[in-house]
């Protein structure tokens, strides 16, 4: 037993699989050997009895319909004058032989397969010929009656065709007789034939089921072994398991087995120690996390943290507090938002596009900025990715702070220096919705603004009274700082060039001065358009760029185009299939349409036999005794009309239902079709679009190439530009120091009243802007206002949402 305990519990199972696949194998045998005599039974039934027995009884009722016709003749005796009924009954004959012609020669070609049935054959063919030579006659004397009109004749065909009607009976009764015969005898065949089906299948049964028995009770003896030598351990594993579960890791675990279920032993105590081990690193990493997490607790910065699938795990309570403060305005852009139930959530309700954040929080490593806006408040998020020592991602986390108070006075400011700069200095910030620092910057400001705005008015004063040439006004008021100086300076400027006007000619310092000014601009308009070739670098740089991204579009373009095509000829391969199933399922509702009206007629000759037997019947009747035989005859016709009619109906009922069938699913074959067409002009369409993609990729690939170009052009003229600016700049310095010894030229005059002209030296190029100061206001060049720049406003990055 230990032998067979340490035996691989694959060979336990396998040798039970053995003895199972034998015992299959067997019972599949004895099966094969039943379904193959059935098999032979139902084969003889198809092909053999039911046809055989459908022929005859169908010819059987088209004799006894034929012979109605020809007893209803007799009873023509004003023939001669009224042809109509011996014009119908020769129409219905020629249908009548046509029916019987076809049968007969479907009967004709179905084997016999007993001696006796093959006898019953050959005498039936006999007397079906004496029976068709002696009709014969008779269809020549109706149509000879349909063509007389003397009445003499017409009696005299009459009687003839009496005595062959007499003639014809006692064939016609013997070959009913043989189609009785020939039936009945399929009948008992088919009954024997199934009886001995019956008998095989119940010995093959009997054989399964005792070769079942016994293969059972081997595999319950084998199975008993296998589950004692397999339970008990395995109770004990789950017993190990159990207590590991329960959080007992001190278990002394049984190693020695060498079967599968010793292996999971073994497992298991490895599983054992490692979870001793991993427990301790656990608790050592679960003290570290939760110090981590009472600092963030603590923090006054606003921190987000979620895991590697996006969602938020952590929320400190300086983020909640914050979420809680701006919950109803964030509602505007979120109506489901909650900051009560973010813990859990995903961080995708925050954004438009959460498939780029997800791959933008996947692909970070380092940290990252952004500004989102939503309902009407700005944050600056701060991102960083969290990785374990492998540098697996483990997750991110987010700093949020909100700036809607520190733009909204950005926003303000910028408005008050955008007034500033165009010359309004009467702009004021409204303080009333400001506190604590935004207040004290905001009355700074607007004390700065006003303080300004009186001082440039006196010095515009003065110097609008400079500019008349009133050199009288003088800026007063108490200002302190640089606005004191700038009220010294200006009023030091008012006497100095009191005295210089008298002194100096105008001529003198206002080529000082314009020398001064070119020399400035040629300095600024140098470094604008170093600038401006720094800029046409970088723009040069990021086209080249576009130009490698519009390509690589192109070349996805044209991929994506031969997919749609190879798409669409796969999509008009399965309308074609579709098609031909389509015309399939047409033909087989055809065929099904055919039976149906062949059983339709079957039924009506069975209604028909009904009424003449009934009619021949009646006939017997008026004739007294000489008719008796011929009601007796009657009577079994219409007793074999009543049987036909009856298995028509139900034959009808089964062709119909079939036929109902073959309709819906031709319906649905042709609905399939619709729809697969449908598709195929579908992918016809998007073949098309793709193809007008891919031509617009290359048209635009093409046009940023030719931009490129440009730019680089307009890269070297501003290059030539600056060495251009460069020596007039220099230029420029010559002439101010031509017109510095000019002004000490002067210095040596006096004036009519004798008094010395105080003129000093010119300045430097550094000192122009104070010289610039004693050229009157019409000698003075028009100042180029500078360009507005806009306020400056946080843009939300290209990965980052905007609500």
């Amino acid at each position: 037993m230990k032998a067979f305990n340490n035996l691989k519990t694959s060979l336990k199972i396998g040798l039970m699989t053995f003895v199972m696949l034998i015992a299959l194998g067997f019972a599949s045998f004895e099966a094969y050997q039943g379904f193959t005599g059935w098999s032979k039974y139902a084969q003889l039934m198809r092909d053999n009895r039911i046809p055989s027995m459908v022929s005859l009884m169908t010819m059987n009722a088209e004799r006894m319909t034929i012979r109605a016709q020809t007893i209803e003749v007799l009873t023509q005796t004003d023939g001669w004058r009224d042809k109509s009924l011996l014009q119908s009954i020769a129409h219905q004959r020629q249908n009548s032989w046509s029916v019987i012609d076809q049968h007969w020669e479907r009967l004709a070609g179905i084997p016999r397969v007993t001696a006796r049935g093959q006898a019953i054959y050959d005498q039936l063919a006999a007397e079906y010929q004496d029976w068709r030579d002696a009709y014969v006659d008779l269809d020549a004397l109706i149509a000879t009656m349909i063509e007389t009109t003397d009445e003499f004749r017409f009696q005299r065909l009459m009687a003839e065709y009496r005595r062959a009607v007499t003639s014809m009976v006692p064939k016609s009764d013997a070959m009913g007789q043989s189609f009785e015969l020939l039936v009945t005898n399929n009948t008992t065949r088919a009954a024997a034939d199934a009886e001995d089906a019956v008998e095989t299948a119940e010995h093959e049964l009997q054989s399964l089921a005792i070769s079942s028995a016994a293969a059972l009770v081997v595999i319950l003896l084998l199975a008993i072994f296998i589950l004692a030598s397999i339970v008990k351990p395995l109770r004990a594993l789950v017993a190990h398991f159990r207590a590991i579960g329960e959080g007992d890791l001190n278990q002394v675990i049984e190693e020695t087995r060498k079967d599968e279920v010793g292996a999971a032993l073994q497992a298991l105590a490895v599983m054992q120690r490692k979870l001793n081990a991993d427990i301790q690193e656990t608790r050592r990493v679960s003290n570290s996390n939760l110090r981590i997490k009472n600092a963030l607790d603590s923090v006054s910065a606003n921190v987000m943290v979620a895991d590697a699938d996006f969602n938020i795990i952590y929320m400190n309570p300086a983020v909640l507090d914050m979420f809680k403060t701006a919950e109803q305005q964030i509602r505007i852009d979120l109506p489901n938002f909650d900051s009560n139930h973010l813990l859990g959530n995903s961080i995708d309700l925050f954004h438009k596009n959460p498939a780029h954040q997800r791959h933008l929080l996947t692909a970070l490593q380092s940290k990252h900025d952004a500004t989102v806006r939503i309902g009407g408040r700005t944050f600056d998020l701060t991102a960083n990715p969290i990785v374990n020592e492998e540098g697996e991602r483990l997750g991110s986390v987010v700093e949020w702070k909100d700036r809607t108070l520190e733009v909204a006075v950005e926003d303000k400011i910028s408005r008050l220096v955008e007034k500033a700069v165009e010359g309004d200095f009467t702009t004021r910030i409204d303080t009333a919705d400001l506190t604590g620092f935004f207040s004290r910057l905001g009355d700074g400001v607007n004390q700065l603004m006003s303080v300004t705005d009186r001082g440039l008015r006196e010095v515009m004063r003065v110097l609008g009274h400079l500019s008349q040439g009133e050199l009288t006004e003088r800026v007063t008021g108490d200002y302190q700082g640089s606005f004191g100086d700038l009220q010294s300076s200006t009023n030091a400027t008012v006497e100095q060039l009191t005295n210089l006007v008298i002194e100096i000619k105008q001529s003198v310092e206002a080529i000082n001065t314009a020398a001064q000014e070119i020399s400035a601009g040629n300095t600024d308009l140098s470094q604008r358009t170093e600038e401006q070739a720094s800029s046409l670098e970088e723009t040069a740089s990021s086209l080249e760029e576009l130009t490698s991204t519009v390509r690589q579009n192109a070349d996805n373009a044209r991929q994506a185009n031969q997919l749609a095509q190879s798409a669409s000829q796969v999509a008009e391969n399965g309308g074609e299939k579709a098609r031909r199933v389509v015309k399939t399922m047409e033909a087989i509702s055809e065929s099904s349409n055919k039976i149906a009206d062949i059983t339709t007629l079957i039924d009506g000759i069975a209604f028909q036999t009904n009424i003449l037997a009934l009619n021949a019947a009646v006939e017997a009747a008026r004739a007294g005794e000489q008719g008796r035989g011929f009601a007796v005859v009657a009577g079994e016709v219409r007793s074999l009309a009543q049987r036909s009619a009856a298995a028509a109906k139900e034959i009808k009922d089964l062709i119909n239902r079939s036929v109902d069938i073959v309709h819906e699913g031709s319906d649905l074959v042709n609905e399939t079709g619709k729809t697969i067409e449908e598709i195929v002009v579908s992918v016809k369409r998007v073949t098309d679009l793709m193809g007008e993609i891919s031509a617009a990729s290359e048209e635009q690939s093409q046009g940023i190439e030719q931009v490129n170009q440009a730019v680089t052009q307009m890269d070297d003229v501003t290059q030539q530009n600056a060495a251009l600016v460069e020596q007039a700049a220099a230029s420029a310095e010559s002439l101010e120091e031509q017109a510095s010894a000019l002004a000490l030229s002067v210095s040596t005059f006096k004036l009519n009243e004798g008094q010395p002209v105080l003129t000093k030296p010119a300045p430097t190029s550094r000192q122009g802007a104070q010289s610039a100061l004693r050229v009157p206001h019409t000698a003075m060049p028009k100042r180029v206002k500078p360009p507005i720049k806009p306020p400056i406003k946080r843009q939300a990055e290209d990965e980052w949402e905007e609500f």
